[in-house]
């Protein structure tokens, strides 16, 4: 799950802040602001128009349902599981304030029906200790990260593919990984730079692409770059990019 930097509430031309009439009003806002990628699960988002999601839910009447920074974009799959459930920085992880990229690993096995198929899956990281990795899994429960074979009552409109889309990025980042690994001259190397920010881009799962190239430097650097305000805070540029904790919000 990447995290990533809140950004303030957009101004018009004139530096005033920007209304609108619904939160769906903020739409385009929070694409150029994050990207198509959904906040939670990090898939891209295709097709129509990006689910808007508020992060504490808008049922809850202290918060408005308008304000720009309780908005994220969300697939279709995450806004629906996640619904109207409680949902804070104090009692889970979230993207806008924890470094929710240490929070989980990924596993991969077969589907249990499709069996010439294969699910990647998030589960809590085992460099969690016991209270972090329950809250991890809540996490998981909350937005059925982990949901490969469907539900009972389950139809073709809530199809769930977000297991197999991961495999397909966790395969593809370890094709990319060998592609890098056996260019030899700087300037093949420069060339694959060049085309690696789009390809990750174009292919979401932020997580996967950097655990895939956690332990190249100047690769991670253009991973960080390709998705929109990441929270670089998050990473250590002195230390080779690595993931650590954002000082105001612990895991």
């Amino acid at each position: 799950m990447r995290p990533i930097t809140l950004q303030p509430t957009p101004k018009d031309k004139d530096g005033n802040k920007i209304t609108v009439n619904t939160y769906q009003d903020w739409r385009d806002d929070l694409l150029k602001a994050y990207g198509p990628h959904c906040a939670y699960c990090n898939i891209r988002i295709s097709g129509g128009p990006k689910p808007v999601d508020h992060i504490v839910a808008q049922v809850n009447s202290e918060v408005d349902p308008l304000d720009f920074s309780n908005l994220v974009l969300a697939c279709s799959n995450c806004n629906t599981y996640k619904s109207d459930k409680e949902y804070n920085h104090t009692n889970h992880y979230l993207p806008t304030y924890h470094n929710t990229h240490i929070i989980f690993e990924y596993t991969v096995r077969f589907h249990s029906i499709y069996t010439k198929r294969a699910a990647c899956i998030p589960v809590p990281s085992t460099q969690l200790d016991e209270v972090q990795k329950a809250k991890a899994q809540t996490v998981i429960r909350i937005f059925k990260l982990d949901q490969v074979e469907r539900e009972a009552g389950d139809d073709d409109a809530h199809r769930d593919d977000r297991w197999l889309n991961r495999h397909l990025v966790y395969e593809a980042a370890q094709h990319q990984k060998r592609l890098w690994n056996v260019l030899t001259e700087e300037n093949q190397r420069l060339a694959y730079i060049d085309c690696l920010k789009q390809t990750v881009n174009a292919n979401g799962f932020f997580s996967i692409w950097y655990k895939e190239f956690e332990d190249i430097p100047r690769l991670l650097q253009v991973i960080l770059e390709a998705f929109p305000n990441t929270a670089l805070e998050a990473f250590d540029s002195q230390n080779g990019h690595l993931p650590i904790d954002r000082p105001n919000f612990p895991i």
